[in-house]
């Protein structure tokens, strides 16, 4: 660091001058012109020196400030994470105990404790696409089923029974052919002759 003297122009000028002659005048000039430049350049020295020093407290300054901003998120971050893997004798003492009136479903819902909030959020995206999917599904099977039922009952059903007509009409047919049949037979069996038995 640069120690300033206290050189200054007043003090160079206060100084007794013995009666100056021209020669001395002029090597009092000079001096004095030596001893203005020397404060110039001492002030100039000086204040680079100042400037210097608060520029560096400046940069200490927000470096410590840094410093402590990530050391207080940091001890967040740490903070955080202890409270949502902290563990006290209390809860210890939970898990050796069981609870016999607790539900699946009571046991279900302390899992969200365990699982990440992205995790259930994921399942619970996956979930909600199922159960839309599921709906949509159920529904457009449905119609689907009920176009086809009230289809196969509205033009079924009168087909069947006019098929069902049907043959009962040709089961008729042909037995009125059997009985014509059968009474041709019957007409033309007496016109022939039997022979005759004797005794």
């Amino acid at each position: 660091m640069v120690q300033i003297t206290d050189i200054s122009e007043e003090n160079v000028l206060q100084q007794p001058v013995a009666e100056e002659t021209p020669v001395e005048d002029n090597f009092v000039a000079e001096q004095a012109a030596a001893a203005e430049e020397a404060v110039e350049e001492l002030a100039e020295a000086e204040a680079e020196a100042v400037a210097e020093a608060v520029a560096e407290a400046v940069a200490e300054e927000e470096e410590e400030e840094e410093e402590e901003e990530e050391d207080e998120d940091e001890e967040d971050e740490n903070e955080d994470e202890e409270e949502a893997y902290a563990t006290t004798d209390d809860e210890d003492e939970d898990f050796d105990y069981f609870d016999e009136d607790e539900s699946l479903l009571d046991r279900i819902r302390a899992l969200k404790d365990i699982v990440p909030p992205q995790t259930r959020a994921q399942f619970s995206s996956f979930f909600d696409i199922t159960r839309n999917f599921s709906k949509i599904a159920f529904s457009k099977t449905s119609s689907f089923t009920w176009a086809i039922t009230t289809s196969a009952l509205l033009l079924g059903v009168p087909l069947s029974l006019t098929i069902l007509a049907e043959q009962q009409l040709v089961e008729m047919e042909k037995q009125f052919q059997l009985q014509g049949d059968a009474g041709d037979l019957l007409a033309a069996a007496p016109a022939e002759e039997k022979p005759a038995i004797t005794v």
